[in-house]
């Protein structure tokens, strides 16, 4: 009998090992369901989750009317980036995570401290 089993495996033959009683199984195998869900327009989610989306700058003293507008922090690691737009982008990429949640969570800053944020801080990051 394990020459008969070792016959069939050599040959290959799954449906011969089935028809001899083997472990595979002739039914369907598990698959997963991805769900989709409708579309939201920015306009609806700005009402759900309502307009406090907001950067940090002003509990930190930086902010339009300071004399410094940029965290100390955003500009050295601008000008250790060269002040490259493609340096800048894969160092986001690469090292700051996605949150995914909607609007302006913790602003560039945050990002930084943290090493994460929503897709809108990251752009914020970059930008700044």
């Amino acid at each position: 009998m394990i020459r008969r089993i070792s016959e069939l495996v050599v040959a290959g033959t799954v449906s011969g090992l089935i028809a001899f009683g083997g472990a595979a199984s002739a039914g369907p195998l598990p698959s997963i369901k991805i769900a989709t869900a409708p579309l939201v327009s920015p306009g609806a989610a700005a009402t759900y989750y309502g307009a406090s989306t907001t950067h940090s700058y002003g509990t930190f003293g930086y902010g339009v009317g300071s004399s410094n507008p940029r965290p100390p922090e955003l500009v050295e690691l601008a000008r250790a980036l060269k002040n490259d737009p493609d340096l800048i982008y894969e160092y986001v990429r690469n090292n700051i995570r996605i949150n995914f949640q909607y609007g302006l969570q913790k602003g560039a800053l945050g990002a930084i401290i943290d090493r994460s944020g929503t897709a809108f801080d990251q752009a914020q990051l970059m930008v700044e």
